[in-house]
């Protein structure tokens, strides 16, 4: 990157950071709670006194949250917990037959109706999904050898008239890794299981926070700085260290807002762990508008600053970003940046206003080199973020100072790059090699089944014309600005939803180009009979609209040449 040394040596103050993540992580701050509206409140203070114009705001989310459960085994009581979107049993408990199912395959209805079901590896949303359907009473899973609390709604945000199907209607309770060996062995025996569960879940108000700097010209355009401050329990790392990031940034911007050449907006959200991305979902929806003509990066805050967090290559970002994080993950940590493929997961409620993504869950634990213990650790969902991850135990003992800062610099050299480049400092001829690795994907995926050939030649012609774009510096720099703006809210729908862009995929995880995924189900489909040609049918309407978004990207570009 060009004149990297002016976005490197900011005042990121780590006696601040630590100030703000102590006060927030005062209250336990599940969504909707007055515990949780009070950090909020702290932390709108905290702007307001630096200076920036905040609105709060209180919306409609609905809110799951777990209060207590139990589960016997002939008798003996086994500990666990519910999780949020399960349901509550009847007060006197349910009993039933106690059946194991090792995989998703042997999920069946036999082993199923009217018994209670340990699901075995993770218990994922399709095992319990499945499970619901073919008629279990209950759903005991297990997340490790720690109990990390979860959601097992698969709607994204609040439920629809079409998505609360979604959420499965079945109690469910998660147990530790000794546990359930135990409950393996009982199942092998014909045994009974008794379980008790009360959740706490309906539609409430929970808050939203978004406050703004402003650049000293006037103008619509802005980056947006995003974090979730709901939490599990007091929450240090998961997401206090975060928003703590989000108030330094904030205090930096407004020191050099003479230097920007677009707004910064830092927006907070509820309802993360305990609506499935409630807030961010509804500030996707009910801003749309602003978002899609003028948001120009998601940058996005969860995980930040732990102790043994000495990974920092993998998390998400979408290819016209990474060459940015690459240049300022080196140079403030010496380490080398990979990024991963942004999916469903994190506040990633922006994909379908053709914004953006850097980032979600940001500093992580290294992998085990084992594969056994990567595979043990895989399950609990921990691995990545420390055994404290939703635990009573992510306490502030568990943030690293040093990586704290070290994340801090990273953040606020990337949000104020993107907040003072004269250029938008997005790379979209990655994106049209991407996309064109992808359509190239399915088209040998589909062999002879599924014709792609226009969308290829066409991505094959966007790359190139991408090529020409990016080769020289532009002589008109609002033109050149205008221009990668518009391809972005073509190929970042195109890249990443189903094509409908006024609404949310749901959770469920979603392939690459996911608007060609019923391809998979094509090659697995005996040839010429009904269930072919109907999926052909939907296939044509995808490849539509992978065709015309390649051609009205192609329109993009070639009009900045006219």
């Amino acid at each position: 990157m060009k004149n990297i040394e002016r976005y490197i040596n900011f005042n990121v103050s780590l006696d601040r950071l630590i100030e703000n993540v102590k006060e927030i992580c005062k209250w336990e701050r599940l969504s909707g709670t007055k515990a949780e509206l009070e950090a909020f409140y702290y932390i709108e203070k905290k702007l307001k006194d630096i200076g920036l114009t905040t609105e709060l705001i209180l919306h409609d989310a609905y809110i799951s949250l777990p209060i207590s459960a139990k589960l016997l085994i002939n008798g003996e009581e086994i500990h666990c917990h519910t999780a949020s979107m399960a349901i509550s049993t009847p007060e006197e408990g349910i009993t039933g037959k106690l059946v194991y199912c090792e995989s998703i395959e042997v999920i069946s209805e036999e082993k199923c109706r009217h018994n209670i079901v340990m699901i075995g590896g993770t218990a994922d949303f399709a095992k319990i999904y499945r499970a619901w359907k073919l008629g279990a009473k209950g759903i005991i899973g297990c997340t490790g050898d720690r109990i990390h609390e979860k959601i097992i709604s698969n709607a994204w945000g609040s439920p629809s008239l079409y998505t609360k199907d979604l959420i499965p209607n079945i109690p469910y309770v998660s147990v530790n890794d000794k546990d359930a060996e135990i409950i393996r062995k009982a199942a092998a025996i014909s045994s009974q299981a008794y379980m008790s569960t009360a959740v706490d879940t309906g539609w409430r108000k929970i808050p939203l926070l978004i406050a703004e700097v402003k650049a000293a010209k006037r103008t619509d355009k802005y980056v947006m700085f995003s974090g979730h401050v709901d939490s599990w329990y007091y929450g240090a790392t998961d997401n206090g260290t975060a928003n703590a990031v989000q108030i330094e940034v904030a205090k930096v911007a407004m020191e050099h807002k003479e230097h920007l050449k677009r707004n910064i907006k830092f927006v907070f959200y509820s309802g993360h762990s305990h609506g499935r991305y409630a807030g961010s979902a509804w500030h996707a929806d009910h801003y749309w508008q602003d978002l899609h003509e003028n948001c120009v990066i998601n940058v996005n805050a969860d995980i930040i600053g732990g102790v043994g967090a000495t990974d920092l290559t993998r998390s998400i970002i979408m290819p016209e970003a990474r060459d940015v994080a690459v240049d300022f993950i080196k140079t403030h940590a010496g380490a080398d940046f990979n990024g991963g493929r942004c999916g469903r997961n994190g506040d990633q409620s922006y994909y379908i206003h053709g914004v953006t993504s850097a980032f979600s869950s940001f500093s992580k634990q290294p992998r085990p080199e084992n594969p056994e213990d990567r595979l043990s650790q895989t399950r609990s969902g921990a691995f990545d973020f420390g055994w404290w991850w939703h635990t009573a135990d992510d306490l502030l003992d568990k943030i690293e100072p040093e990586f704290f800062l070290r994340d801090a610099k990273i953040f606020t050299s990337f949000v104020m790059c993107f907040a003072i480049s004269e250029v938008i400092p997005l790379n979209f001829h990655k994106t049209a090699i991407e996309i064109e690795s992808l359509v190239d994907y399915w088209q040998k995926k589909a062999d002879s089944k599924f014709d792609l050939s226009l969308p290829l030649a066409k991505a094959c012609e966007l790359v190139a014309c991408c090529k020409k774009l990016y080769e020289a510096e532009p002589k008109d720099v609002n033109r050149f600005n205008t221009t990668i703006m518009k391809l972005g809210r073509i190929l970042i729908p195109l890249n990443y939803t189903t094509g409908n862009i006024y609404e949310n995929d749901t959770g469920i995880p979603l392939s690459p180009m996911p608007s060609l995924k019923l391809i998979d189900d094509l090659i697995k489909t005996p040839e010429n009979g009904d269930e072919a040609k109907e999926i052909i049918v939907e296939l044509v309407h995808k490849r539509n609209f992978v065709t015309n978004s390649l051609s009205e990207a192609l329109e993009v570009v070639k009009n900045y040449f006219d």
